[in-house]
């Protein structure tokens, strides 16, 4: 009796997928499904993925949404990036960093227990969201910030690549201060996005591994400092526009590229959801043809999202959180959720090079969170990564006092993080 009813089960099955394999779909028709939301469950962590690992060879196969085989290329067949949000510096931030016995500042000490993710990486991005004026114009935090030069040689020591500029404060000190950070970002070795110094060119591409990838950055404001603009320097500040992104990304596509990856400073500061319009937005621009969307400024960790368009997984985060600040749950401001305002979130997204295409393999998130303590009458910050629980317990933190109670705060804030986020993987 169970043969013939498992006989029957399978030839139903076989007449319907004949059936529904006949069906030709309309090629003008843009499809859109969300294979991915957020869950609230307590995650299992995915191992950190280097762009050395786990190498597919030649004769693994992948199948794309039209069914047909594509071969991967042997050996260097992957490229990792890796996502960071807002680096900005408040007060106790620079008295940090600061050395009155050389007047000097170094930040480097932030990003040590965080540099090895970094420079993993074949591409390393964070929003940085300040500028650099020169002592001349006097160097300050909220509202109008202005850190020190050695900010950026820190950033490139850890393993940054690409610095997004567009963001709220990018206009903090005018013209002059927009025209010098992004001098200043040249000669420390990185690359710049979302502020630019000619019309013609406001996109930054990168080449790895015969891959060319664009980045698009946009702001939604600059506090009511564009006025600092004339009519004819409006074009250094790429501001949130979606007519403007999608003449940005249709110039892409004409160029060619193989991944185009936009960064978005954008929604409302301290909310833990995206507001709809967000969503609406980001969908359409993932029609236009965007392959990643890595937003900023709400300064708390917001959720994650994979989006299938037309077979090609789309990926998207609302907000990456604060990744080096002195917003803490125990700071004088009166604000909203005070607390999720310490975690932020680092966005390492592995992507598989075939002989057609460009394919988002895996997206895995790494909880971050920014340590902040006294030792010998000094103020000190480490950015904890929190790969996974085990791991951070293994981690020699011996430099720093009361581990302990670190550990427990890191923990906490990598299970609010993993509220939101969701790690993806097509295997």
């Amino acid at each position: 009796m169970m043969r013939k009813i498992t006989i029957t089960i399978s030839i139903i099955l076989l007449l319907f997928f004949i059936m529904t394999s006949c069906v030709n779909p309309i090629k003008e028709e843009v499809y859109i499904e969300k294979i991915i939301t957020t869950a609230k469950i307590t995650p299992t962590p995915v191992p950190i993925i280097t762009h050395v690992e786990e190498l597919v060879h030649k004769e693994d196969v992948i199948e794309k949404a039209d069914e047909k085989e594509a071969v991967l290329l042997p050996e260097d067949n992957k490229i990792t990036m890796l996502f960071v949000g807002d680096n900005l510096f408040h007060v106790d931030n620079l008295k940090s960093a600061y050395d009155a016995t050389t007047d000097t500042y170094d930040f480097s000490p932030f990003y040590k227990y965080v540099k090895p993710y970094i420079t993993s990486a074949d591409l390393a991005v964070a929003n940085f969201e300040s500028v650099t004026g020169g002592r001349d114009a006097i160097i300050s935090s909220y509202p109008l910030f202005n850190t020190p030069d050695e900010i950026l040689i820190a950033l490139k020591d850890a393993g940054f690549d690409l610095l997004t500029t567009a963001n709220n404060h990018c206009l903090d000190r005018g013209y002059e201060g927009l025209v010098r950070t992004i001098e200043k970002i040249d000669e420390a070795g990185m690359q710049y996005v979302g502020t630019s110094l000619t019309e013609e060119i406001r996109w930054t591409d990168v080449d790895i591994k015969g891959i060319t990838i664009r980045n698009l950055a946009y702001t939604y404001s600059c506090n009511g400092n564009i006025v600092k603009l004339s009519d004819d320097q409006l074009f250094m500040v790429n501001l949130l526009d979606e007519s403007l992104i999608k003449e940005h990304i249709k110039k892409a596509k004409e160029d060619q590229v193989d991944l185009i990856n936009i960064y978005l400073h954008w929604g409302s500061e301290y909310v833990l959801e995206p507001a709809s319009w967000q969503e609406t937005l980001a969908k359409r621009i993932f029609t236009y043809g965007a392959d990643i969307i890595i937003a900023t400024h709400p300064h708390v960790v917001q959720k994650s999202e994979v989006y299938q368009i037309d077979g090609e997984n789309k990926y998207i985060i609302y907000s990456t959180g604060n990744y080096i600040s002195n917003f803490s749950r125990n700071d004088l401001a009166s604000r909203n959720n005070k607390l999720y305002t310490e975690d932020g979130v680092m966005v390492q997204a592995t992507f598989l090079i075939t002989n057609e295409q460009v394919i988002l393999e895996q997206v895995t998130h790494i909880p971050t969170w920014p340590y902040k303590y006294i030792e010998d009458n000094k103020i000190e910050y480490r950015i904890i990564p929190i790969q996974d629980i085990p791991t951070l317990k293994l981690q020699n933190y011996n430099e720093i006092p009361n581990v302990e109670y670190m550990i427990k705060e890191a923990t906490n804030s990598y299970y609010r993080t993993f509220e939101r986020v969701v790690n993806f993987s097509i295997h």
